[in-house]
Protein backbone atom coordinates (compact mmCIF):
# COMPACT_ATOMS: atom_id res chain seq x y z
CA UNK A 1 0.00 0.00 0.00
CA UNK A 2 1.18 3.50 -0.54
CA UNK A 3 1.67 6.05 1.72
CA UNK A 4 0.64 9.53 1.39
CA UNK A 5 4.57 10.70 2.10
CA UNK A 6 5.38 8.24 -0.96
CA UNK A 7 2.89 9.59 -3.10
CA UNK A 8 3.77 13.59 -2.45
CA UNK A 9 7.37 12.62 -2.68
CA UNK A 10 6.67 10.92 -6.18
CA UNK A 11 4.81 14.10 -7.20
CA UNK A 12 7.45 16.55 -6.06
CA UNK A 13 10.16 14.88 -7.77
CA UNK A 14 8.19 15.09 -11.07
CA UNK A 15 7.55 18.55 -10.42
CA UNK A 16 11.38 19.56 -10.18
CA UNK A 17 12.44 17.58 -13.14
CA UNK A 18 9.71 18.91 -15.23
CA UNK A 19 11.31 22.47 -13.87
CA UNK A 20 14.77 21.42 -14.74
CA UNK A 21 13.90 19.67 -18.05
CA UNK A 22 11.98 22.59 -19.63
CA UNK A 23 14.49 24.29 -21.10
CA UNK A 24 16.29 20.93 -22.50
CA UNK A 25 13.36 20.94 -24.94
CA UNK A 26 13.00 23.47 -26.94
CA UNK A 27 13.94 22.46 -30.75
CA UNK A 28 14.57 24.94 -34.12
CA UNK A 29 12.94 24.92 -37.31
CA UNK A 30 15.28 22.41 -38.05
CA UNK A 31 14.31 19.90 -35.02
CA UNK A 32 17.90 21.41 -33.60
CA UNK A 33 17.71 21.54 -29.38
CA UNK A 34 18.32 25.06 -28.33
CA UNK A 35 20.32 26.09 -25.60
CA UNK A 36 21.70 28.54 -24.14
CA UNK A 37 24.33 30.46 -25.33
CA UNK A 38 23.67 29.04 -28.49
CA UNK A 39 23.90 31.71 -31.40
CA UNK A 40 20.90 31.65 -33.74
CA UNK A 41 19.11 33.12 -36.53
CA UNK A 42 15.91 35.05 -35.80
CA UNK A 43 13.92 35.77 -38.84
CA UNK A 44 12.09 38.92 -40.57
CA UNK A 45 9.48 39.48 -38.12
CA UNK A 46 5.37 38.90 -38.39
CA UNK A 47 2.67 41.26 -36.98
CA UNK A 48 3.31 40.15 -33.25
CA UNK A 49 6.90 40.95 -32.71
CA UNK A 50 8.76 43.59 -31.75
CA UNK A 51 11.91 44.02 -33.98
CA UNK A 52 12.04 44.96 -37.16
CA UNK A 53 14.66 43.05 -38.98
CA UNK A 54 15.79 39.76 -38.98
CA UNK A 55 19.29 39.36 -36.90
CA UNK A 56 21.72 36.98 -35.62
CA UNK A 57 21.80 36.87 -31.94
CA UNK A 58 22.68 34.76 -28.49
CA UNK A 59 20.34 32.84 -26.91
CA UNK A 60 19.84 34.15 -23.11
CA UNK A 61 17.13 32.00 -21.34
CA UNK A 62 13.45 30.60 -21.86
CA UNK A 63 10.07 32.13 -20.75
CA UNK A 64 6.32 31.03 -20.72
CA UNK A 65 7.48 28.44 -23.63
CA UNK A 66 9.42 31.05 -25.92
CA UNK A 67 13.19 31.64 -26.11
CA UNK A 68 15.19 35.27 -24.98
CA UNK A 69 17.34 36.45 -27.64
CA UNK A 70 19.99 39.02 -27.66
CA UNK A 71 20.41 41.04 -30.12
CA UNK A 72 24.12 42.99 -30.93
CA UNK A 73 22.54 46.00 -29.31
CA UNK A 74 21.78 44.62 -25.64
CA UNK A 75 17.99 44.19 -26.46
CA UNK A 76 16.27 41.39 -25.37
CA UNK A 77 13.00 39.65 -28.08
CA UNK A 78 11.06 36.47 -26.60
CA UNK A 79 10.50 34.44 -30.03
CA UNK A 80 8.96 31.18 -30.58
CA UNK A 81 11.46 28.54 -30.87
CA UNK A 82 10.34 26.67 -33.99
CA UNK A 83 10.91 30.12 -35.86
CA UNK A 84 14.41 30.27 -35.10
CA UNK A 85 17.59 28.43 -36.56
CA UNK A 86 20.61 27.52 -34.18
CA UNK A 87 24.21 28.14 -35.96
CA UNK A 88 26.51 25.44 -35.18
Amino acid sequence: MMTYKYVLNAVLNLQKFKAMSNENFYLDMNGTPIEAFDEVEVPEPNDSDLHNIDFTGMVDGFRNGNVLVVDGDCNIFEIEPERLEVLK
